[in-house]
């Protein structure tokens, strides 16, 4: 009798080739486990993050912070700015540096500020919210400003260089400066007659020409809502305007001073540390470890004297962070401004598109009192009291709190400078005052007054 059995080979060959594919889908799952799902994981939260690989779409999620905004009060200026002053025995205006003003900083940008989008709303948003000091950065489109086919534009440039989102189109990555200017036009003055600044950052270098091409644009659109010719060419300290000749006014401040006359005529202010007729100071998050403003003097009393005399403004400088495609807006963060009020800077310029209104307010209060149970039980936790608690918000909401009247809001009295008469020159009295005599030494070489 033939009885046919399997060679042992062949079956432990077939038990082979079961193990290795079990290692092999053993391998690729751990391999798509540790690195494939983290890949696309981190994928997909940015994309929800950014909204998507579109610029419309990251747009649209940042301009969402500002439907969170509480309604801001247009009201208008007390007694239209004019007070009484006993020294003079007259009425009087206030000064442009006798007010705080809500000021935006960056205001083009809706999201965060490491290459990302632009777009016109956010100036619309931020206008309409009640801001009354915004931010524009120029810049000039195409390979060169000195080319008669550039435009002027309004874009983020770090290191002399626009930045904008990755995957936008090329005319999403800048707006175009005259619609920004019509937006100013249309809404700065629709509910309120408060003067409205544009802070021109002019990040070209200088070139007469383009700043002409500037200028022209700004006489288009805004040339009805220029200041008296008087305050043209910087000639006065910005401070000191009675707000009596700014009323439905446009003022413009720049970095630098303009090499085009034309330009430089209708430029009220030039913002900037020093030479300047509006005083800037610059803040970094690596400064406000240090206090920030406070180290700029020896005293606080020092900084309120310049505010009292001068319009004053700070600014504190965005950094760098990739991490913004991740985490929306984290390289647009705000800081406690408290102490720029108690100072009396006029313009704190803040990022209005890092916004976050408080969660909702819980209120605690004390337990009623109850009769003591006698049972040995420990001693019970000491009730709370009544308080307010309120969770972080970036500064933003506590910012914008100050303005809830208006963008536009008298400092405190013990903040204003009130001008007076010069003490009056007395006569000297020839029977009780010293004679001054001069003595010139050897040479002339010395000279001395007695």
């Amino acid at each position: 009798m033939n009885v046919n059995i399997a060679p042992p080979q062949q079956t432990m060959s077939t038990s082979l080739k079961i193990g290795i594919i079990f290692l092999i889908l053993i391998f690729f799952g751990l391999m798509f486990y540790f690195i494939i799902y983290p890949i696309l994981k981190s994928k997909k939260d940015q994309d929800n993050s950014t909204g998507g690989k579109s610029s419309e779409a990251r747009t649209n999620l940042g301009l969402e912070v500002y439907k969170n905004y509480f309604n801001m009060n247009q009201l208008p200026i007390p007694d239209n700015g004019v007070y009484f002053n006993q020294y003079y025995n007259q009425k009087k205006y206030y000064g442009l540096r006798d007010f705080f003003y809500a000021s935006s900083y960056k205001s083009y940008l809706p999201c965060g500020y490491t290459n990302d989008v632009v777009s016109y709303n956010a100036i619309k948003n931020v206008i309409i919210n009640g801001a009354r000091v915004i931010n524009l950065d120029l810049f000039y489109s195409g390979i060169s400003q000195y080319l008669e086919n550039s435009e002027v534009i309004v874009g983020n440039v770090v290191n002399g260089k626009l930045t904008f989102f990755p995957d936008s189109k090329e005319d999403e990555r800048f707006l175009n400066f005259e619609n920004c200017l019509k937006i100013v036009n249309d809404l700065a003055w629709t509910k309120v007659n408060t003067p409205f600044f544009i802070y021109l950052n002019m990040e070209f270098l200088p070139d007469q020409n383009f700043e002409n091409k500037t200028c022209q644009i700004i006489k288009k659109v805004l040339g009805h809502r220029f200041l008296d010719k008087y305050y043209g060419f910087q000639r006065v300290n910005l401070g000191n305007i009675p707000i009596g000749k700014a009323v439905d006014k446009l003022i413009l401040m720049t970095n630098r001073k303009p090499l085009d006359p034309t330009l430089n005529e209708i430029i009220n202010g030039v913002m900037a540390p020093k030479d300047s007729n509006v005083i800037l100071h610059t803040i970094t998050n690596n400064s406000l470890q240090y206090g920030g403003i406070k180290t700029v003097a020896v005293s606080k009393q020092i900084l309120t004297d310049q505010t009292m005399y001068n319009l004053v403004a700070a600014i504190k400088m965005n950094d760098i962070s990739t991490d913004n495609f991740l985490i929306m807006k984290i390289d647009t963060k705000n800081y406690d401004t408290a102490y720029n009020f108690e100072l009396g800077i006029s313009m704190t310029f803040m990022n209005w598109q890092n916004y976050k209104a408080p969660d909702s307010v819980q209120d605690t209060t004390p337990a009623p009192k109850t009769a003591p149970v006698p049972v040995p039980v420990p001693a019970p936790a000491p009730t709370a009291t009544a308080t307010q608690t309120k969770t972080q918000n970036d500064f933003m909401y506590d910012y914008l709190l100050r303005f809830k009247d208006g963008g536009m809001i008298l400092k405190p009295k013990e903040l204003i400078y009130i001008p007076r008469p010069p003490p009056p020159v007395l006569k000297p009295n020839q029977k009780i005052d010293y004679k001054q005599d001069s003595t010139i030494g050897y040479g002339g070489f010395q000279t001395t007054t007695l």
